[in-house]
């Protein structure tokens, strides 16, 4: 699943990985868990079938939130996931979470929000994440 890619990509930073050290998580903030972190989903997912072809060229629409206890923080965190992020063809990721061919387009990078039930700030981000796949026969 490319969202493994991303995170694996975002854990590999070594800008991202001295905010978050590894608090990534899928969905929510586990319960307790000192900010800052960044969450992660996937919102959206397509696939263009290619004719005669094997391969299957796939789009995940994927967001990022910062989550941090200032908006500084929140600001810092989401500038460094943004430059962590290609946004040319390239591989994303390691080991068994790296994806060939991925191309990473910023849609929505920056909107900015407070939560004041938590009194956490919030920096949303959405991708288009295009990534082949390879359908077996």
């Amino acid at each position: 699943m490319i969202e493994y890619a991303v995170r694996r990509q975002l854990l590999d930073d070594p800008t991202v990985a001295a905010i978050v050290g590894d608090r990534i998580y899928p969905l929510t903030i586990p319960q307790g868990e000192p900010l800052p972190v960044i969450t992660y989903s996937v919102v959206a997912t397509d696939e263009d079938n290619q004719e005669g072809d094997a391969d299957t060229l796939a789009r995940a629409r994927v967001q990022l939130d910062c989550w941090a206890t200032t908006y500084k923080q929140a600001n810092d965190l989401a500038r460094a996931v943004r430059l962590a992020l290609p946004t040319t063809t390239g591989a994303i990721g390691s080991g068994t979470n790296r994806v060939e061919g991925v191309s990473i387009i910023p849609l929505e990078t920056g909107r900015r929000l407070y939560e004041p039930d938590t009194g956490y700030y919030r920096v949303m981000m959405e991708f288009y994440v295009w990534f082949p796949m390879t359908v077996n026969p």
